[in-house]
């Protein structure tokens, strides 16, 4: 009958203290911020390989909130299409492959990035093209995509919640 109660009496410090740091770990802690929520995107391409060797035709769709207009500034937008009440596309310029840097405004859902790679000489060239995508300045996304010649997949594609 004693060891039963020396059991349970071990039983409870080790269930007390189980639920106390449960309750301190949760205490001031930060809710990480839901894949749903909106925000504004921050985008880095870096090219690295015989990029001079290529163009590029740059296209952003962003999926917004209900009633916003979003904005992509950094780079040089061709044009903007509204696809739907929640769905904007903006086209960049052709252009050869530079550092590049770009931001969405703010209430994006989801932001799709993708580039369309061409070689513009007959001579082979192996290029990379670094993707990182943040979402409130938090890395969400990152990979490299490579490009060996005219008969590579010519595009990169990148969807981020």
């Amino acid at each position: 009958m004693r060891n039963k109660r020396r059991i349970a009496f071990y039983f409870l410090i080790v269930l007390l203290m189980t639920v106390s740091c449960t309750i301190v770990n949760c205490i001031g802690r930060e809710d990480e911020p839901s894949d749903n929520e909106s925000g504004s995107y921050r985008v880095e391409l870096k090219y690295s390989g015989e990029h001079q060797k290529w163009t590029e035709k740059l296209t952003v769709s962003a999926i917004v909130k209900n009633n916003t207009v979003p904005t992509v500034s950094g780079i040089d937008v061709l044009s903007t299409k509204k696809v739907s009440d929640t769905e904007y596309v903006f086209e960049a310029q052709e252009s050869l492959p530079m550092q590049k840097s770009f931001t969405t405004s703010a209430n994006v859902k989801i932001l799709s990035v993708s580039g369309e790679m061409h070689l513009n000489s007959t001579d082979p060239g192996e290029m990379t093209v670094d993707v990182k995508v943040y979402k409130n300045e938090r890395l969400k996304f990152e990979l490299p995509f490579i490009f060996k010649d005219a008969g590579s997949y010519p595009y990169y594609n990148v969807n981020v919640k």
